[in-house]
This record gives C-alpha cells, structure tokens and sequence, in this order.
C-alpha cells in the first residue's frame, strides 16, 4: 500500500503551528507469518528541517499500534 504521513510532536497542544508539521510518503508491504505479522516500510521526507533524523526503510515484527 501507499501512503502520506504528517505529524508534529509539541510539549503541549498549544503549541503546534504548521510550520512545525513534517510530511512523508512511501510504500508498505505486510505479510502475516506464523511468527506474527511482518512489515517492511520504505519511505521518504517530503517535508523536513535539517537537524531531524529519518529512516528510508523499516522492517517491522509484530503488532502495530
């Protein structure tokens, strides 16, 4: 599946404006295993700062939330 993510992480609610607001998109593949379900996630930044720190691909093992 393909996806667009945004979001800001703020002290309080008050706080958020967005021009703080990061955005992504990417791609995402599940598969459930007998071990549990397994997720891989490639994305990228379409809107960032300089100092935040990104992955390009995730691998995940087991519930999301």
């Amino acid at each position: 599946s393909a996806f667009i993510d945004a979001g800001s992480v703020e002290e309080k609610a008050s706080n958020i404006s967005f021009d703080q607001i990061r955005v992504s998109t990417g791609v995402a593949f599940a598969w459930l295993t007998p071990i549990g379900p397994l997720g891989i996630y490639a994305a990228t930044p379409l809107v960032k700062k300089s100092t935040d720190k990104t992955k390009t691909i995730e691998f995940t093992l087991g519930t999301s939330f």
